[in-house]
């Protein structure tokens, strides 16, 4: 497509074309269903009434295995708490998408410490 070699870096390609690497797609995908189905998960604030800075996120289950915690669900939940409030509140759901791609085209992740590093400090 751009005419490199099999052994180059081709992130600085993704980047300059706009398209997202497959953790890219998975994270997205991971967002826009915790989103859409955000009524369905319950809120710290749903055990306890004390004002915290955290009484607005998900609440993630609590387990005893390491697998759980490395589960979709688990990352999906981490990843939107993570979100500033201002993408928690849009409602409609392209926008919420469009919103997310922006920082993913940036970042171009290849990994779950490109996305702790890099996705959260650019919103």
């Amino acid at each position: 497509m751009v005419g490199i070699d099999n052994r180059s870096s081709c992130k600085k390609y993704f980047i300059n074309l706009k398209i997202l690497t497959v953790f890219a797609l998975y994270i997205l995908k991971l967002l826009e269903l915790v989103h859409v189905k955000r009524n369905e998960f319950s809120c710290n604030n749903d055990f306890h009434m004390y004002n915290t800075r955290n009484k607005n996120n998900f609440n993630i289950p609590a387990h005893h295995s390491s697998n759980f915690n490395k589960s979709p669900f688990v990352h999906g939940l981490r990843m939107y708490n993570a979100l500033p409030d201002c993408y928690k509140h849009i409602t409609d759901p392209n926008k919420f998408k469009r919103k997310i791609k922006g920082p993913l085209f940036e970042i171009c992740p290849y990994g779950f410490n490109e996305i702790n590093q890099g996705l959260l400090s650019t919103f």
